[in-house]
This record gives C-alpha cells, structure tokens and sequence, in this order.
C-alpha cells in the first residue's frame, strides 16, 4: 500500500510537471486570455484621471513625515555606531592574529558602519543637490 502511494505521488508530479512544461490548447488559450486581461486592466490603470487642487497647504502632511523620517534616521545611525565600534574592536582583535581573513570582515564591517552612520547626512545632501520641481 505505501508503494502505491510512493507511485501515485509520482505520477501526480510527473502530470503537474507536463502541465507547465506543455500545456494543452484549453490551457495556452486560458494562459492568453488572463494575459490579455491583465494589459487591458493595466491599460486602463494607468489612465485614470487624479483632481487634485494645485495650491494646497501640505505642511502637515510634510511635517508629519519629516518626524517619521528624523526617527528613523536616528535608529539607523546608531545601528551604524554600533557596527563601527564592532568593527573596530574586531579590528583591533584581528591585528594579534595571522589571519588576513578577520581583518577584511573587520575592514568591511567598519565600512559598512561608516556609510550606516553618515546615511542620514549623506541622503540630505543628496535632496540638497535635487532641483525642487
């Protein structure tokens, strides 16, 4: 009896995979059919019309945001504080033994937290530089 569970799982396998391997008329006509709805219901997404007011006062909206993103900030600059001195006391570690191993995952480590820490300084740099449109 567990023998011919073991071949009917097989077989069932062995059909699933013919099935997307080569897949009979009904099927490719099906295939195409939820393609050509898929276009048509892209199709018609992209050309929705959005009634916005042009001079609205969004500083509550932008407000709101800028605390979310000031936390946020703050969180990943001391995660990349923490891999720094991680690195940096791997470093020092890594510096007693003859393994050039260690002191490149130190080296990368310490990178890694560098460019964690000055994240929030590098992205206001680059909004910075943007033109405001």
């Amino acid at each position: 009896m567990r023998q011919n569970k073991i071949q009917n799982e097989r077989t069932n396998e062995k059909t699933n995979q013919r099935k997307l391997v080569n897949p009979t008329k009904k099927e490719w006509y099906w295939h195409v059919a939820q393609f050509g709805v898929g276009c048509l219901l892209l199709f018609f997404a992209v050309n929705v019309p959005v009634f916005a007011a042009g001079n609205v006062d969004t500083s509550q909206i932008t407000g709101g945001f800028d605390a979310i993103y000031q936390v946020i900030a703050a969180i990943v600059s001391a995660i990349g504080s923490i891999f720094l001195l991680w690195g940096l006391f791997e470093w020092a570690q890594s510096l007693n033994t003859q393994d050039g191993g260690a002191q490149s995952i130190a080296f990368k480590r310490i990178g890694s937290g560098l460019v964690a820490t000055l994240a929030p300084q590098i992205i206001t740099v680059i909004r910075t530089g943007l033109p405001n449109s």
